[in-house]
Protein backbone atom coordinates (compact mmCIF):
# COMPACT_ATOMS: atom_id res chain seq x y z
CA UNK A 1 0.00 0.00 0.00
CA UNK A 2 3.22 2.37 0.87
CA UNK A 3 5.06 1.55 -1.97
CA UNK A 4 1.87 1.71 -5.01
CA UNK A 5 1.20 5.47 -2.86
CA UNK A 6 4.85 6.31 -3.65
CA UNK A 7 4.67 5.77 -6.95
CA UNK A 8 1.56 7.45 -7.86
CA UNK A 9 3.80 10.92 -6.00
CA UNK A 10 6.88 10.50 -8.11
CA UNK A 11 4.32 10.16 -11.22
CA UNK A 12 3.26 13.24 -10.24
CA UNK A 13 6.18 15.37 -9.75
CA UNK A 14 7.96 13.94 -12.86
CA UNK A 15 4.35 15.12 -15.30
CA UNK A 16 4.89 18.54 -13.16
CA UNK A 17 8.44 18.80 -14.08
CA UNK A 18 7.89 18.20 -17.54
CA UNK A 19 5.13 20.59 -18.29
CA UNK A 20 6.92 22.89 -16.62
CA UNK A 21 9.46 22.44 -18.69
CA UNK A 22 7.70 22.77 -21.64
CA UNK A 23 6.04 25.54 -20.70
CA UNK A 24 9.09 27.69 -19.30
CA UNK A 25 10.91 26.44 -22.98
CA UNK A 26 8.09 27.47 -25.34
CA UNK A 27 7.57 31.14 -23.31
CA UNK A 28 11.10 31.71 -24.11
CA UNK A 29 11.62 30.79 -27.24
CA UNK A 30 7.98 32.87 -28.87
CA UNK A 31 6.82 34.92 -26.87
CA UNK A 32 6.61 37.23 -29.75
CA UNK A 33 4.63 35.56 -32.56
CA UNK A 34 2.25 38.14 -34.02
CA UNK A 35 1.03 39.48 -37.13
CA UNK A 36 2.51 42.30 -39.62
CA UNK A 37 -0.08 44.82 -39.57
CA UNK A 38 -3.51 43.56 -38.82
CA UNK A 39 -6.96 45.15 -39.82
CA UNK A 40 -7.52 47.47 -37.43
CA UNK A 41 -10.36 47.11 -34.89
CA UNK A 42 -13.58 48.27 -37.24
CA UNK A 43 -11.79 48.12 -40.19
CA UNK A 44 -13.28 47.76 -43.55
CA UNK A 45 -11.89 45.22 -45.74
CA UNK A 46 -12.81 43.07 -48.91
CA UNK A 47 -11.10 41.46 -51.86
CA UNK A 48 -7.90 39.97 -51.27
CA UNK A 49 -6.18 40.27 -48.42
CA UNK A 50 -2.40 39.88 -47.80
CA UNK A 51 -1.51 38.29 -44.13
CA UNK A 52 1.86 37.76 -42.90
CA UNK A 53 3.16 37.09 -39.17
CA UNK A 54 6.78 37.51 -37.73
CA UNK A 55 8.85 35.88 -34.94
CA UNK A 56 8.27 32.53 -36.35
CA UNK A 57 11.52 30.74 -34.90
CA UNK A 58 11.24 27.51 -33.45
CA UNK A 59 7.47 27.13 -34.97
CA UNK A 60 7.30 24.08 -36.87
CA UNK A 61 4.18 25.78 -38.81
CA UNK A 62 1.77 28.68 -38.03
CA UNK A 63 -2.09 28.14 -38.50
CA UNK A 64 -3.98 31.08 -39.80
CA UNK A 65 -7.98 31.21 -39.27
CA UNK A 66 -10.82 33.41 -39.64
CA UNK A 67 -13.65 33.62 -36.84
CA UNK A 68 -17.21 32.87 -38.63
CA UNK A 69 -19.85 33.66 -36.02
CA UNK A 70 -18.70 30.74 -33.17
CA UNK A 71 -16.12 28.55 -34.87
CA UNK A 72 -13.14 29.47 -36.81
CA UNK A 73 -12.24 28.36 -40.31
CA UNK A 74 -8.52 27.52 -42.17
CA UNK A 75 -7.39 30.34 -43.93
CA UNK A 76 -3.83 29.32 -44.42
CA UNK A 77 -0.97 26.55 -42.95
CA UNK A 78 2.06 28.44 -43.35
CA UNK A 79 5.05 26.21 -42.84
CA UNK A 80 7.74 28.16 -44.18
CA UNK A 81 9.01 31.53 -45.61
CA UNK A 82 7.48 34.30 -46.93
CA UNK A 83 5.26 33.18 -43.36
CA UNK A 84 2.48 34.79 -45.50
CA UNK A 85 -0.77 34.20 -47.42
CA UNK A 86 -3.23 35.70 -49.41
CA UNK A 87 -6.77 35.81 -48.33
CA UNK A 88 -9.65 35.73 -50.41
CA UNK A 89 -12.17 37.41 -47.97
CA UNK A 90 -15.33 36.90 -50.31
CA UNK A 91 -14.90 33.19 -48.96
CA UNK A 92 -16.70 34.88 -45.73
CA UNK A 93 -19.59 36.41 -45.58
CA UNK A 94 -19.59 40.40 -45.26
CA UNK A 95 -19.79 41.28 -41.38
CA UNK A 96 -17.51 41.31 -38.36
CA UNK A 97 -14.31 39.06 -38.39
CA UNK A 98 -11.12 38.57 -36.66
CA UNK A 99 -8.09 36.76 -37.64
CA UNK A 100 -6.37 34.30 -35.28
CA UNK A 101 -2.52 32.88 -35.82
CA UNK A 102 -1.89 29.20 -33.99
CA UNK A 103 2.08 28.93 -33.69
CA UNK A 104 2.65 24.69 -33.35
CA UNK A 105 6.47 25.24 -31.71
CA UNK A 106 9.31 22.09 -33.50
CA UNK A 107 10.25 20.95 -30.04
CA UNK A 108 6.49 19.81 -29.33
CA UNK A 109 5.65 22.36 -26.26
CA UNK A 110 2.60 24.28 -26.08
CA UNK A 111 1.28 26.52 -28.83
CA UNK A 112 1.11 29.81 -29.25
CA UNK A 113 -2.17 31.45 -30.32
CA UNK A 114 -2.62 35.31 -31.18
CA UNK A 115 -5.80 36.85 -32.19
CA UNK A 116 -6.84 40.37 -34.15
CA UNK A 117 -9.82 42.50 -33.22
CA UNK A 118 -12.67 42.61 -34.98
CA UNK A 119 -12.58 44.22 -38.04
CA UNK A 120 -15.56 44.26 -41.11
CA UNK A 121 -15.36 42.27 -44.05
CA UNK A 122 -17.18 43.66 -47.60
CA UNK A 123 -17.42 42.46 -50.59
CA UNK A 124 -20.92 43.76 -51.90
CA UNK A 125 -20.62 46.86 -53.94
CA UNK A 126 -22.80 49.80 -53.56
CA UNK A 127 -25.96 48.62 -55.29
CA UNK A 128 -29.38 51.12 -56.69
CA UNK A 129 -27.03 53.43 -58.62
CA UNK A 130 -29.31 56.43 -60.10
CA UNK A 131 -27.38 59.05 -62.36
CA UNK A 132 -29.37 61.78 -63.37
CA UNK A 133 -28.93 65.73 -65.31
CA UNK A 134 -31.24 68.58 -64.59
CA UNK A 135 -33.22 70.69 -66.91
CA UNK A 136 -33.05 68.34 -70.01
CA UNK A 137 -34.85 69.34 -72.69
CA UNK A 138 -35.05 65.80 -74.61
CA UNK A 139 -34.72 62.56 -72.97
CA UNK A 140 -33.46 61.46 -69.67
CA UNK A 141 -30.04 60.04 -70.60
CA UNK A 142 -30.80 56.50 -69.24
CA UNK A 143 -29.32 54.96 -72.38
CA UNK A 144 -28.35 55.92 -76.15
CA UNK A 145 -32.00 55.83 -77.73
CA UNK A 146 -33.65 58.64 -74.89
CA UNK A 147 -30.05 60.19 -74.78
CA UNK A 148 -30.83 63.74 -72.58
CA UNK A 149 -30.15 66.30 -75.17
CA UNK A 150 -29.49 69.86 -74.64
CA UNK A 151 -29.15 73.36 -76.38
CA UNK A 152 -27.17 74.77 -74.07
CA UNK A 153 -24.47 77.74 -74.58
CA UNK A 154 -20.53 77.18 -74.08
CA UNK A 155 -20.81 79.11 -70.94
CA UNK A 156 -23.77 77.20 -69.69
CA UNK A 157 -24.35 74.90 -66.50
CA UNK A 158 -25.20 71.44 -65.70
CA UNK A 159 -26.04 69.89 -62.58
CA UNK A 160 -25.90 66.04 -62.41
CA UNK A 161 -26.95 64.10 -59.48
CA UNK A 162 -26.10 60.55 -58.30
CA UNK A 163 -26.89 58.39 -55.31
CA UNK A 164 -25.74 54.29 -54.08
CA UNK A 165 -26.70 52.43 -51.74
CA UNK A 166 -24.12 50.73 -49.57
CA UNK A 167 -23.79 51.13 -45.70
CA UNK A 168 -20.21 51.95 -46.28
CA UNK A 169 -20.06 54.27 -49.11
CA UNK A 170 -16.78 56.39 -49.74
CA UNK A 171 -16.94 58.31 -52.93
CA UNK A 172 -18.52 58.77 -56.23
CA UNK A 173 -16.38 60.29 -59.59
CA UNK A 174 -17.72 61.17 -63.11
CA UNK A 175 -16.00 61.24 -65.79
CA UNK A 176 -16.30 62.09 -69.61
CA UNK A 177 -17.83 65.29 -69.02
CA UNK A 178 -18.91 67.69 -71.92
CA UNK A 179 -16.13 70.51 -72.03
CA UNK A 180 -12.42 70.77 -70.49
CA UNK A 181 -11.57 68.54 -67.35
CA UNK A 182 -13.99 66.58 -65.08
CA UNK A 183 -15.42 67.39 -61.89
CA UNK A 184 -13.71 66.83 -58.56
CA UNK A 185 -14.38 63.57 -56.95
CA UNK A 186 -17.83 63.73 -54.90
CA UNK A 187 -15.76 62.52 -51.15
CA UNK A 188 -14.38 61.15 -49.12
CA UNK A 189 -15.96 62.73 -46.21
CA UNK A 190 -18.87 64.52 -46.74
CA UNK A 191 -21.40 63.48 -49.54
CA UNK A 192 -23.02 66.27 -51.27
CA UNK A 193 -24.50 63.81 -53.77
CA UNK A 194 -24.13 66.25 -57.03
CA UNK A 195 -22.11 68.43 -59.29
CA UNK A 196 -22.74 71.71 -60.60
CA UNK A 197 -20.56 71.86 -63.95
CA UNK A 198 -19.35 75.09 -65.78
CA UNK A 199 -16.61 74.99 -67.71
CA UNK A 200 -17.42 77.49 -69.90
CA UNK A 201 -16.69 75.92 -72.99
CA UNK A 202 -19.49 73.19 -73.74
CA UNK A 203 -19.03 71.89 -77.54
CA UNK A 204 -21.72 70.36 -79.59
CA UNK A 205 -21.45 66.54 -79.67
CA UNK A 206 -22.33 63.11 -78.10
CA UNK A 207 -21.36 62.64 -74.81
CA UNK A 208 -21.10 59.68 -72.82
CA UNK A 209 -20.70 59.93 -68.75
CA UNK A 210 -18.94 57.66 -66.44
CA UNK A 211 -20.34 57.53 -62.85
CA UNK A 212 -18.03 54.99 -60.29
CA UNK A 213 -19.14 54.50 -56.70
CA UNK A 214 -16.61 53.33 -54.45
CA UNK A 215 -17.59 51.84 -51.05
CA UNK A 216 -14.73 51.67 -48.09
CA UNK A 217 -13.74 48.51 -48.77
CA UNK A 218 -12.77 49.51 -52.54
CA UNK A 219 -15.57 47.89 -54.11
CA UNK A 220 -16.89 49.65 -57.43
CA UNK A 221 -20.15 50.17 -58.93
CA UNK A 222 -20.65 51.77 -62.30
CA UNK A 223 -23.38 53.62 -64.06
CA UNK A 224 -23.20 55.69 -67.64
CA UNK A 225 -25.35 59.00 -68.38
CA UNK A 226 -25.90 59.75 -72.16
CA UNK A 227 -25.73 63.52 -73.26
CA UNK A 228 -25.73 65.07 -76.23
CA UNK A 229 -25.22 69.27 -76.97
CA UNK A 230 -27.44 70.38 -80.34
CA UNK A 231 -26.94 73.87 -81.01
CA UNK A 232 -27.48 74.04 -84.57
CA UNK A 233 -30.24 73.47 -86.95
CA UNK A 234 -30.75 70.61 -89.32
CA UNK A 235 -30.67 71.11 -92.70
CA UNK A 236 -33.37 69.84 -95.77
CA UNK A 237 -33.52 67.76 -98.39
CA UNK A 238 -33.53 69.03 -102.15
CA UNK A 239 -37.54 69.40 -102.40
CA UNK A 240 -39.54 68.87 -105.55
CA UNK A 241 -41.97 71.00 -106.96
CA UNK A 242 -44.98 70.03 -109.36
CA UNK A 243 -44.35 74.06 -110.66
CA UNK A 244 -41.48 75.27 -112.14
CA UNK A 245 -39.18 77.75 -110.78
CA UNK A 246 -38.87 81.14 -111.58
CA UNK A 247 -41.77 81.01 -114.59
CA UNK A 248 -44.74 82.06 -115.40
CA UNK A 249 -47.75 79.95 -114.24
CA UNK A 250 -51.45 80.00 -113.97
CA UNK A 251 -51.41 77.53 -110.98
CA UNK A 252 -52.95 78.53 -107.98
CA UNK A 253 -51.37 75.80 -105.71
CA UNK A 254 -47.75 73.84 -105.92
CA UNK A 255 -47.06 70.50 -104.89
CA UNK A 256 -44.19 69.65 -102.85
CA UNK A 257 -42.58 66.31 -102.57
CA UNK A 258 -38.81 65.27 -101.02
CA UNK A 259 -38.13 67.44 -98.31
CA UNK A 260 -36.98 65.07 -96.12
CA UNK A 261 -35.34 62.99 -98.68
CA UNK A 262 -31.76 63.40 -97.48
CA UNK A 263 -32.55 65.40 -94.84
CA UNK A 264 -30.05 65.78 -91.62
CA UNK A 265 -29.52 67.19 -88.45
CA UNK A 266 -25.83 66.06 -88.99
CA UNK A 267 -25.70 63.84 -85.27
CA UNK A 268 -27.98 66.00 -83.37
CA UNK A 269 -31.20 65.12 -81.28
CA UNK A 270 -33.20 64.88 -84.81
CA UNK A 271 -35.76 66.64 -86.92
CA UNK A 272 -38.99 67.51 -85.79
CA UNK A 273 -40.76 68.98 -88.27
CA UNK A 274 -40.84 71.38 -91.09
CA UNK A 275 -41.73 75.20 -92.05
CA UNK A 276 -42.39 76.79 -94.83
CA UNK A 277 -43.31 80.53 -95.71
CA UNK A 278 -44.12 83.11 -98.18
CA UNK A 279 -41.56 85.73 -98.90
CA UNK A 280 -40.98 87.46 -95.20
CA UNK A 281 -44.29 86.42 -93.80
CA UNK A 282 -44.69 83.99 -90.62
CA UNK A 283 -43.58 80.60 -90.51
CA UNK A 284 -46.30 77.47 -91.07
CA UNK A 285 -45.76 74.08 -90.20
CA UNK A 286 -45.41 71.56 -92.75
CA UNK A 287 -45.01 68.72 -90.78
CA UNK A 288 -43.10 65.63 -91.16
CA UNK A 289 -42.01 66.64 -94.89
CA UNK A 290 -44.09 64.23 -97.27
CA UNK A 291 -45.44 65.10 -100.02
CA UNK A 292 -48.10 68.09 -99.70
CA UNK A 293 -49.49 70.75 -101.60
CA UNK A 294 -49.46 74.28 -100.50
CA UNK A 295 -51.37 77.80 -102.01
CA UNK A 296 -49.53 79.20 -104.51
CA UNK A 297 -50.12 83.36 -103.83
CA UNK A 298 -50.08 85.97 -107.41
CA UNK A 299 -46.92 87.51 -108.29
CA UNK A 300 -43.45 86.80 -108.50
CA UNK A 301 -43.13 85.30 -104.72
CA UNK A 302 -40.31 83.11 -103.00
CA UNK A 303 -41.58 80.09 -100.95
CA UNK A 304 -38.56 79.01 -98.35
CA UNK A 305 -38.51 75.87 -96.09
CA UNK A 306 -36.47 74.78 -93.15
CA UNK A 307 -36.01 72.13 -90.67
CA UNK A 308 -36.69 72.55 -87.37
CA UNK A 309 -35.19 69.85 -84.56
CA UNK A 310 -36.53 68.47 -81.72
CA UNK A 311 -34.93 71.35 -79.31
CA UNK A 312 -36.45 73.72 -82.04
CA UNK A 313 -33.29 74.85 -83.31
CA UNK A 314 -33.96 75.99 -86.89
CA UNK A 315 -32.13 74.68 -89.94
CA UNK A 316 -30.81 77.58 -92.56
CA UNK A 317 -33.91 77.56 -94.93
CA UNK A 318 -33.84 77.16 -98.71
CA UNK A 319 -35.63 79.32 -101.00
CA UNK A 320 -37.43 78.91 -103.87
CA UNK A 321 -38.69 81.92 -106.53
CA UNK A 322 -42.36 81.39 -108.29
CA UNK A 323 -43.78 83.28 -110.27
CA UNK A 324 -48.07 83.22 -110.75
CA UNK A 325 -50.22 85.09 -112.50
CA UNK A 326 -53.86 83.96 -112.02
CA UNK A 327 -55.57 86.69 -113.95
CA UNK A 328 -56.84 87.28 -117.62
CA UNK A 329 -55.49 89.90 -119.83
CA UNK A 330 -57.09 92.77 -120.09
CA UNK A 331 -58.40 93.50 -123.40
CA UNK A 332 -58.04 97.96 -123.95
CA UNK A 333 -59.61 98.71 -126.86
CA UNK A 334 -58.23 98.41 -131.00
CA UNK A 335 -56.01 101.21 -133.31
CA UNK A 336 -57.59 100.62 -136.89
CA UNK A 337 -57.72 103.31 -139.20
CA UNK A 338 -60.30 104.96 -141.09
CA UNK A 339 -61.79 102.53 -144.04
CA UNK A 340 -63.83 103.78 -146.72
CA UNK A 341 -64.93 102.37 -149.82
CA UNK A 342 -61.97 104.66 -151.32
CA UNK A 343 -59.18 102.29 -149.24
CA UNK A 344 -56.94 101.46 -151.46
CA UNK A 345 -53.56 100.84 -148.97
CA UNK A 346 -52.84 98.34 -146.63
CA UNK A 347 -55.17 98.25 -143.56
CA UNK A 348 -52.90 97.56 -140.16
CA UNK A 349 -55.00 96.93 -136.98
CA UNK A 350 -53.37 96.33 -133.35
CA UNK A 351 -54.64 94.92 -130.24
CA UNK A 352 -54.46 97.07 -127.08
CA UNK A 353 -54.02 94.79 -124.33
CA UNK A 354 -52.18 94.91 -120.67
CA UNK A 355 -51.48 92.42 -118.50
CA UNK A 356 -49.85 93.68 -115.18
CA UNK A 357 -47.74 90.50 -113.84
CA UNK A 358 -46.76 87.68 -116.63
CA UNK A 359 -47.30 90.32 -119.30
CA UNK A 360 -48.95 89.35 -123.20
CA UNK A 361 -47.44 86.15 -124.67
CA UNK A 362 -47.48 87.68 -128.14
CA UNK A 363 -46.38 84.28 -129.59
CA UNK A 364 -49.99 82.48 -128.12
CA UNK A 365 -52.10 85.28 -128.68
CA UNK A 366 -54.30 85.15 -132.13
CA UNK A 367 -56.21 88.16 -133.54
CA UNK A 368 -59.40 87.73 -135.67
CA UNK A 369 -61.75 89.53 -138.06
CA UNK A 370 -65.20 89.36 -139.71
CA UNK A 371 -67.81 91.19 -141.38
CA UNK A 372 -71.20 91.86 -140.10
CA UNK A 373 -74.37 93.72 -140.87
CA UNK A 374 -75.10 94.99 -137.93
CA UNK A 375 -72.07 95.54 -135.36
CA UNK A 376 -73.33 93.26 -133.58
CA UNK A 377 -73.49 89.86 -131.96
CA UNK A 378 -70.75 87.25 -131.06
CA UNK A 379 -70.38 86.15 -134.55
CA UNK A 380 -69.64 88.50 -137.23
CA UNK A 381 -72.77 87.59 -139.80
CA UNK A 382 -71.70 87.88 -143.33
CA UNK A 383 -68.46 85.79 -142.90
CA UNK A 384 -70.78 83.98 -140.38
CA UNK A 385 -67.25 83.29 -138.41
CA UNK A 386 -63.98 84.49 -137.41
CA UNK A 387 -61.10 84.61 -139.82
CA UNK A 388 -57.77 84.39 -138.25
CA UNK A 389 -55.16 86.69 -138.38
CA UNK A 390 -52.11 84.86 -137.04
CA UNK A 391 -50.42 85.65 -133.47
CA UNK A 392 -49.43 88.67 -132.12
CA UNK A 393 -50.29 92.27 -131.39
CA UNK A 394 -50.57 93.17 -134.73
CA UNK A 395 -51.94 92.87 -138.13
CA UNK A 396 -52.52 93.57 -141.61
CA UNK A 397 -55.79 92.57 -143.37
CA UNK A 398 -55.77 90.69 -146.28
CA UNK A 399 -54.99 92.95 -149.34
CA UNK A 400 -56.98 91.39 -151.40
CA UNK A 401 -60.25 92.93 -149.71
CA UNK A 402 -62.35 94.64 -151.96
CA UNK A 403 -63.88 97.76 -149.65
CA UNK A 404 -65.21 99.52 -152.34
CA UNK A 405 -67.88 96.81 -152.08
CA UNK A 406 -68.40 96.99 -148.35
CA UNK A 407 -69.92 100.01 -147.83
CA UNK A 408 -71.99 99.95 -145.08
CA UNK A 409 -70.86 96.86 -143.77
CA UNK A 410 -69.10 96.21 -140.28
CA UNK A 411 -65.83 95.10 -139.72
CA UNK A 412 -65.52 93.23 -136.41
CA UNK A 413 -62.18 92.51 -134.94
CA UNK A 414 -61.45 89.88 -131.86
CA UNK A 415 -58.19 88.72 -129.94
CA UNK A 416 -57.85 85.06 -128.11
CA UNK A 417 -55.65 87.12 -125.94
CA UNK A 418 -52.92 85.15 -123.75
CA UNK A 419 -50.53 85.64 -121.27
CA UNK A 420 -47.20 84.49 -120.25
CA UNK A 421 -48.26 82.11 -117.63
CA UNK A 422 -51.31 80.72 -119.92
CA UNK A 423 -54.32 82.48 -118.45
CA UNK A 424 -56.38 82.83 -121.84
CA UNK A 425 -59.55 85.29 -122.90
CA UNK A 426 -61.90 85.76 -125.64
CA UNK A 427 -61.75 89.35 -126.58
CA UNK A 428 -65.03 91.20 -126.78
CA UNK A 429 -65.30 91.47 -130.47
CA UNK A 430 -65.15 95.26 -131.55
CA UNK A 431 -66.73 96.89 -134.74
CA UNK A 432 -66.57 99.82 -137.11
CA UNK A 433 -68.20 100.64 -140.22
CA UNK A 434 -66.90 101.08 -143.59
CA UNK A 435 -68.34 104.63 -144.42
CA UNK A 436 -68.26 105.83 -148.20
CA UNK A 437 -65.09 107.55 -149.33
CA UNK A 438 -66.40 110.72 -150.66
CA UNK A 439 -66.94 113.53 -148.28
CA UNK A 440 -68.74 117.59 -149.02
CA UNK A 441 -68.25 120.61 -147.24
CA UNK A 442 -68.93 124.49 -148.07
CA UNK A 443 -66.14 126.67 -147.66
CA UNK A 444 -66.05 130.72 -147.79
CA UNK A 445 -69.91 130.79 -147.57
CA UNK A 446 -71.32 134.58 -146.95
CA UNK A 447 -72.83 137.50 -148.08
CA UNK A 448 -72.11 140.98 -149.34
CA UNK A 449 -74.77 143.11 -147.45
CA UNK A 450 -77.12 142.22 -144.33
CA UNK A 451 -79.60 144.30 -145.10
CA UNK A 452 -81.36 145.20 -148.36
CA UNK A 453 -84.75 147.63 -148.95
CA UNK A 454 -87.96 145.28 -148.99
CA UNK A 455 -89.33 144.57 -152.47
CA UNK A 456 -87.40 147.13 -154.24
CA UNK A 457 -85.40 144.99 -156.47
CA UNK A 458 -82.31 145.25 -154.15
CA UNK A 459 -80.29 141.98 -153.73
CA UNK A 460 -77.98 139.81 -151.42
CA UNK A 461 -75.38 137.75 -153.28
CA UNK A 462 -74.41 134.74 -151.39
CA UNK A 463 -71.10 133.41 -152.41
CA UNK A 464 -69.25 130.13 -151.62
CA UNK A 465 -67.14 127.07 -152.31
CA UNK A 466 -67.78 123.17 -152.82
CA UNK A 467 -64.93 121.29 -151.02
CA UNK A 468 -64.78 117.99 -152.09
CA UNK A 469 -62.34 115.50 -149.77
CA UNK A 470 -61.20 113.60 -153.19
CA UNK A 471 -61.51 113.87 -156.77
CA UNK A 472 -64.96 113.64 -157.76
CA UNK A 473 -66.30 112.92 -161.26
CA UNK A 474 -69.95 112.81 -161.32
CA UNK A 475 -71.98 115.74 -160.63
CA UNK A 476 -73.62 117.54 -157.40
CA UNK A 477 -76.41 119.43 -156.90
CA UNK A 478 -76.56 122.63 -154.81
CA UNK A 479 -79.64 124.43 -153.67
CA UNK A 480 -80.37 128.10 -151.85
CA UNK A 481 -83.16 127.89 -149.41
CA UNK A 482 -84.82 130.71 -146.97
CA UNK A 483 -87.48 130.86 -143.98
CA UNK A 484 -88.37 133.52 -142.07
CA UNK A 485 -85.99 133.29 -138.61
CA UNK A 486 -89.33 133.52 -136.54
CA UNK A 487 -90.69 130.52 -138.52
CA UNK A 488 -92.59 128.40 -135.97
CA UNK A 489 -91.81 124.36 -136.37
CA UNK A 490 -93.96 123.60 -139.04
CA UNK A 491 -92.79 126.30 -141.62
CA UNK A 492 -91.33 124.71 -144.67
CA UNK A 493 -88.37 126.23 -146.20
CA UNK A 494 -88.39 128.20 -149.45
CA UNK A 495 -86.25 126.93 -152.60
CA UNK A 496 -84.58 130.29 -153.87
CA UNK A 497 -82.38 128.02 -156.24
CA UNK A 498 -80.83 124.80 -157.19
CA UNK A 499 -77.79 124.13 -159.38
CA UNK A 500 -76.21 120.81 -160.26
CA UNK A 501 -72.47 121.03 -160.38
CA UNK A 502 -71.46 119.20 -163.63
CA UNK A 503 -69.51 115.96 -163.80
CA UNK A 504 -65.72 116.44 -163.29
CA UNK A 505 -66.38 120.09 -161.90
CA UNK A 506 -65.11 118.85 -158.52
CA UNK A 507 -62.25 116.77 -160.10
CA UNK A 508 -59.62 118.70 -158.44
CA UNK A 509 -61.76 118.81 -154.95
CA UNK A 510 -63.45 122.24 -155.20
CA UNK A 511 -65.21 124.10 -157.19
CA UNK A 512 -66.30 128.27 -156.60
CA UNK A 513 -70.20 128.93 -156.66
CA UNK A 514 -71.34 131.72 -158.49
CA UNK A 515 -73.10 134.10 -156.41
CA UNK A 516 -76.74 133.28 -155.77
CA UNK A 517 -79.27 136.39 -155.88
CA UNK A 518 -81.88 136.87 -153.37
CA UNK A 519 -84.33 139.27 -153.34
CA UNK A 520 -86.51 139.83 -149.70
CA UNK A 521 -90.27 140.89 -150.80
CA UNK A 522 -91.62 141.52 -147.41
CA UNK A 523 -89.43 143.37 -144.65
CA UNK A 524 -88.41 141.00 -141.55
CA UNK A 525 -84.84 138.86 -140.53
CA UNK A 526 -84.41 135.67 -142.60
CA UNK A 527 -82.51 132.63 -142.21
CA UNK A 528 -80.60 131.62 -145.65
CA UNK A 529 -79.45 127.55 -146.18
CA UNK A 530 -77.19 126.63 -148.93
CA UNK A 531 -76.41 122.83 -149.00
CA UNK A 532 -74.59 120.54 -151.11
CA UNK A 533 -76.79 117.29 -152.23
CA UNK A 534 -79.43 117.67 -150.25
CA UNK A 535 -81.35 114.81 -151.23
CA UNK A 536 -78.32 112.75 -150.01
CA UNK A 537 -78.39 111.14 -153.46
CA UNK A 538 -74.38 110.59 -152.86
CA UNK A 539 -73.24 108.43 -150.03
CA UNK A 540 -70.93 110.36 -147.91
CA UNK A 541 -68.66 109.93 -144.88
CA UNK A 542 -70.17 112.78 -143.49
CA UNK A 543 -73.75 113.88 -144.35
CA UNK A 544 -73.70 116.43 -141.44
CA UNK A 545 -70.91 119.05 -142.94
CA UNK A 546 -73.10 119.60 -146.16
CA UNK A 547 -75.82 122.63 -144.83
CA UNK A 548 -74.48 126.33 -143.86
CA UNK A 549 -76.72 129.14 -142.52
CA UNK A 550 -76.99 132.99 -143.35
CA UNK A 551 -79.04 135.44 -141.79
CA UNK A 552 -79.86 138.68 -143.49
CA UNK A 553 -83.13 141.29 -143.38
CA UNK A 554 -85.14 143.03 -145.42
CA UNK A 555 -86.41 146.63 -144.09
CA UNK A 556 -88.76 148.76 -145.35
CA UNK A 557 -87.70 151.93 -147.72
CA UNK A 558 -88.67 154.57 -146.11
CA UNK A 559 -86.52 153.35 -143.04
CA UNK A 560 -83.15 153.04 -144.59
CA UNK A 561 -84.15 155.76 -147.72
CA UNK A 562 -80.82 155.27 -150.05
CA UNK A 563 -77.99 153.99 -147.54
CA UNK A 564 -77.18 151.03 -149.18
CA UNK A 565 -74.08 150.27 -146.66
CA UNK A 566 -73.10 151.64 -143.58
CA UNK A 567 -69.65 151.91 -144.51
CA UNK A 568 -69.84 155.74 -145.27
CA UNK A 569 -71.62 156.00 -141.83
CA UNK A 570 -68.66 154.67 -140.64
CA UNK A 571 -66.10 156.70 -142.46
CA UNK A 572 -67.47 159.65 -141.12
CA UNK A 573 -67.09 158.67 -138.27
CA UNK A 574 -63.55 157.60 -137.68
CA UNK A 575 -62.32 161.28 -139.59
CA UNK A 576 -64.57 163.12 -137.28
CA UNK A 577 -62.92 161.30 -134.55
CA UNK A 578 -58.85 161.70 -135.95
CA UNK A 579 -59.70 165.47 -135.96
CA UNK A 580 -61.37 165.46 -132.08
CA UNK A 581 -57.88 163.78 -131.23
CA UNK A 582 -55.56 165.89 -133.40
CA UNK A 583 -56.94 169.25 -132.05
CA UNK A 584 -56.87 168.12 -128.39
CA UNK A 585 -53.39 167.32 -129.06
CA UNK A 586 -52.58 170.74 -130.11
CA UNK A 587 -54.11 171.99 -127.01
CA UNK A 588 -52.19 170.24 -124.57
CA UNK A 589 -48.98 171.49 -126.52
CA UNK A 590 -49.76 175.14 -125.78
Amino acid sequence: MATRTISRLLTVLILTSICSGIVLGTEARNSNLNFVSPPSSGEIIGGTYSVAVVNVSGLDYVLMEVEEGTSWSEISNMSGAPWSTSWDTTTVDDGAHRLRITGVPSDGSANIQVSTSSFIVDNTAPSSLTFTVDDAEVGDGSSIANRAWFDISESGSMVFRWNATDVNLEKAVITGVPGSGNPPSDGPGALLHRWSWAPGDFSEGLYTLSLSVYDEAGNIATRSLYLGIDRSGPTTGTPVFSVSESTWTDDSIVTIGALSAGATDNGGVGIDHYEWRVDDGNWNNFGSGSTSTLPLPEGQRVLSFRAVDRLGNSGISTNHSFWADHTDPVAGGWSIPEITTMTQSQVSIQLIATDTLSGIDEGNTTLRYGFDNDGMGPIPDITNQWLSLGSGMNANLPSGIDWSTKQGDWLGVSAIMTDNAGNQILSPPTYVRIVPGIDFHLENVGVDRLIVAANTGDKINVTGTVIANQAYTGSVIVRLEMAPSDRTTDTNWTVLETRTLAAGSLYDGREVLEPFEVRILASGEYDLKLSIDPDEIIPEKDEGNNEEYLVVSGARPSSIGAVTSFMPALFLLLVVSGWMVWTMRDSAEE
